[in-house]
């Protein structure tokens, strides 16, 4: 078992106050454990698949995920994680969970893979406005 070989596509798309949070904030999930420790995962709108299988749109080889293990969805507050009937199920913050809103920090096991959500501002378009008024 590879577990630090991924490939990553992407899939869905935001609308109205959704893409209000993401104008604001830029949202990742960053892998925290080996060989891959490090690698960060942008998480662009819409809903992102975290598994195994080939129809995922984040492909993790690990047998404890299942092939469609979890979605990462974007409401008008942020990205939520939901688990989509895996047999492992999802931990976060060392409690299971079958959806529930990220906050900054939070730690996501999926299988044996461990991940942190990571959410920063977007810096504000007027502080970079070098023109004299």
């Amino acid at each position: 078992m590879s577990r630090g070989s991924t490939t990553r596509k992407f899939s869905g798309t935001a609308t109205g106050n959704d893409l209000a949070f993401l104008a604001r904030h830029e949202c990742a999930i960053v892998l925290l454990t080996e060989p891959a420790a490090g690698s960060e995962y942008a998480l662009h709108a819409g809903r992102t698949i975290l598994g195994r299988g080939p129809d995922a749109d984040l492909v993790f080889e690990d047998d404890h995920l299942s092939r469609q293990h979890a979605a990462f969805e974007l409401t008008s507050e942020g990205f939520q994680v939901l688990d989509l009937g895996s047999t492992n199920g999802i931990l976060v913050n060392d409690q299971p969970v079958d959806a529930v809103l990220l906050q900054h920090g939070d730690r996501i096991v999926l299988g044996q893979l461990t991940f942190q959500y990571v959410v920063q501002e977007r810096p504000d378009q007027n502080e970079f406005d070098l023109s004299d008024s």
